[in-house]
């Protein structure tokens, strides 16, 4: 009864430190933050970002192109919210505690031990770092919790081979979400073929090549951005 209560504590603070006063904390929007928002009100009201682009991809920015899933994420936020600093951070913040809850799965499927599980989800929730990510309009943040989601599902699919089309659709989404994750994505994923190569051979070779087939559909225009400097 005790241990309970002291992990319904824990869990309490840990969304108490990515929710409470989100809308001052950090004082104001960054330039970038702004961008995502303003570019999410746009399309809200027109379907077109702020240099009239009918629903982008890629939206043009203060200097670079910022892939557009957080932008697209913010839009309902803001329908029921009003462009304000809360709905604008607001899919970080809830980014952060879904990462949160795959770092449970992940560390459960691999250890099947739920206290390992729980400090491994503890650990990470009261990590600085983690926290202040949650705090602001952080793409990046999006793309871990995809990441996580991503690494979760393939551990599920030889079980379910079903579930390797949710980790593939979880990676790809990584590319639509943060340039960062052009060298991360491919990290994580060269070191799940190394580390699960007999697994991986077990699962249907149709299934496969679906789940790749649905990688270069969602990729296709970050491959293309390549090509045109966005």
């Amino acid at each position: 009864m005790k241990t309970k209560i002291v992990f319904s504590i824990l869990i309490i603070l840990i969304l108490f430190l990515r929710f409470w006063k989100l809308d001052n904390i950090p004082p104001h929007l960054r330039n970038d933050e702004a961008a995502l928002g303003y570019n999410a009100f746009s399309i809200l009201k027109s379907a077109r970002d702020e240099h009239n682009h009918f629903l982008p991809i890629l939206f043009q920015s203060f200097g670079d192109w910022k892939p557009g899933l957080y932008i697209y994420l913010t839009v309902p936020i803001i329908s029921i919210l009003g462009l304000n600093e809360l709905a604008v951070r607001l899919p970080s913040a809830i980014s952060g505690i879904v990462s949160l809850f795959f770092v449970y799965l992940i560390a459960y499927k691999l250890f099947l031990n739920g206290r390992i599980a729980f400090i491994s989800a503890l650990i990470n929730g009261f990590s600085p770092w983690h926290i202040v990510f949650s705090r602001g309009a952080w793409e990046a943040n999006v793309s871990l919790m995809l990441s996580l989601g991503g690494i979760y599902f393939f551990l599920k699919s030889p079980q379910k081979p079903f579930f390797l089309i949710l980790s593939t659709v979880c990676f790809s989404l990584t590319f639509l979400t943060y340039h960062g994750a052009k060298i991360s994505t491919p990290i994580i994923l060269t070191a799940i073929l190394l580390a699960f190569w007999k697994n991986i051979r077990s699962i249907n070779r149709k299934l496969i090549a679906f789940s790749l087939v649905i990688s270069f559909l969602i990729s296709f225009p970050i491959i293309t951005s390549f090509f045109n400097n966005q």
